[in-house]
């Protein structure tokens, strides 16, 4: 008897396009504007990852340990604002927090590139740098 993970498999093998083929790829924090601004993934301490991962967790209302592996993929622009709109305001707060006092390397040039009316994109950016602090090989 086939199942339907064993038939996804065979389709896959045999070149057939799945519909998660189709979907467009997330962009890399470094493909965004204002990534030079912090920190490389590939300097961050052990502490600093776990750091991060705890407070975006907070930041959702989730237990890190219940989270799957793609919950921390780099995002579009659409699935930023609608994690955003989920997320606890105060753990907002704090994860911005954490990412401008810990990961921002300049932090005049982070306020100059992204004034009060562009924070969407700040936030867009620091959830992409979190998406691949655990998926960063370098």
């Amino acid at each position: 008897m086939t199942t339907a993970t064993t038939a996804k498999k065979q389709a896959k093998t045999a070149g057939a396009k799945l519909p998660q083929d189709h979907k467009e790829p997330a962009q890399s924090y470094r493909e965004l504007d204002g990534a030079e601004l912090l920190k490389p993934i590939s300097q961050l301490r052990r502490s600093e990852a776990a750091l991060l991962a705890l407070t975006l967790g907070q930041a959702l209302g989730k237990d890190i340990a219940g989270l799957d592996d793609e919950a921390f993929e780099s995002m579009s622009d659409e699935d930023a604002m609608v994690l955003l709109s989920s997320m606890n305001p105060v753990g907002i707060k704090n994860f911005m927090d954490i990412i401008e006092d810990s990961f921002v390397v300049d932090l005049e040039a982070w306020n100059k590139k992204f004034p009060i009316n562009r924070w969407q994109d700040a936030m867009n950016l620091s959830l992409n740098y979190a998406g691949e602090v655990g998926k960063d090989k370098n």
